[in-house]
């Protein structure tokens, strides 16, 4: 029983560790999509 929470914890941790880099990478993405789509609409002005 107690192992087995252990494990849970664990899995939790690293699904965590996982996740910080992948959101980031994320919001970088969607920034930089967001200034080029604003840099090729004022382009096109």
């Amino acid at each position: 029983m107690i192992s087995n929470i252990a494990k849970t914890g664990n899995d939790f941790m690293s699904y965590k560790t996982a996740i910080i880099p992948v959101s980031m990478t994320g919001i970088y993405l969607s920034v930089s999509y967001c200034l080029f789509i604003a840099k090729s609409a004022v382009l096109n002005e």
